[in-house]
């Protein structure tokens, strides 16, 4: 089951009407806007991770940002603050979250996978294991770049812009982890049938 994770994932997500409302889905709860470095980011859109042909409930994403909209580009745009919080709901080892992130975030890099890393390496050493309930937030502000907290970790871990915007291409980008995930938190409605695929 462990491997299964970052082997073969399916997703299903929640399409979000823009309309600036707090969210519970599947038991969690999102506010309709989080504060990042002082200003105001709104709910852009949900989507819920699974795992295995079982459909097993992984994580629930909600992605938060200056404007709602569903341009990619406009996102990920190295003057744009952003940041995807997760909750967990279930148990993932450090080992298992490490090997999925590898095979999201190195494909997400493109050209700068050699240059980022060692700081992936880092992050994977930093991440702890995440259990039911438990949160990580991935924040990018720019200057101040990439900043990671994860219930249970010790302190957050701080990364560049080039890491940052893996992380976010690896759910966004032209080549996701999901086409369901991201059209989830981009607040766009999906009809598209689940699909296994690889990473976080």
């Amino acid at each position: 089951m462990k491997r299964s994770l970052a082997t073969a994932w399916l997703v299903s997500t929640l399409a979000l009407p823009w309309a600036a409302h707090a969210l519970d889905v599947s038991g969690v709860h999102f506010d309709d806007s989080a504060a990042i470095e002082g200003s105001t980011r709104v709910l852009n859109g949900v989507g819920t991770r699974h795992a295995t042909i079982f459909g097993i409930e992984v994580y629930v994403a909600a992605l938060y940002v200056p404007t709602r909209t569903s341009d990619v580009e406009a996102i990920v745009r190295p003057d744009v603050p952003r940041r995807v919080v997760l909750v967990m709901k279930r148990d993932v080892d450090a080992e298992t979250m490490a090997h999925a992130l590898r095979e999201g975030i190195t494909p997400a890099a493109g050209p700068r996978a050699g240059a980022i890393a060692s700081e992936l390496e880092a992050f994977v050493a930093w991440g702890p294991t995440m259990r039911e309930g438990h949160r990580m937030s991935v924040t990018f502000t720019p200057g101040a770049n990439l900043t990671i907290t994860a219930t249970g970790a010790r302190g957050a871990f701080r990364g560049s812009a080039a890491l940052a915007d893996a992380f976010f291409r690896m759910w966004l980008g032209s080549h996701p982890v999901e086409d369901s995930l991201r059209d989830g938190m981009l607040g766009r409605r999906c009809t598209a049938p689940v699909a296994p695929s690889r990473g976080w």
